[in-house]
């Protein structure tokens, strides 16, 4: 139990990085456009 609860943990701090990347992309997109 204790395993898949940092199982979990890893796959939702992966989740947490793709968005930022995502936003970070997006950030950079919006800047370099205005």
């Amino acid at each position: 139990m204790v395993w898949f609860m940092s199982v979990n943990q890893l796959h939702i701090y992966k989740f947490l990085c793709c968005i930022l990347q995502e936003l970070l992309v997006m950030a950079c997109v919006a800047t370099v456009n205005s």
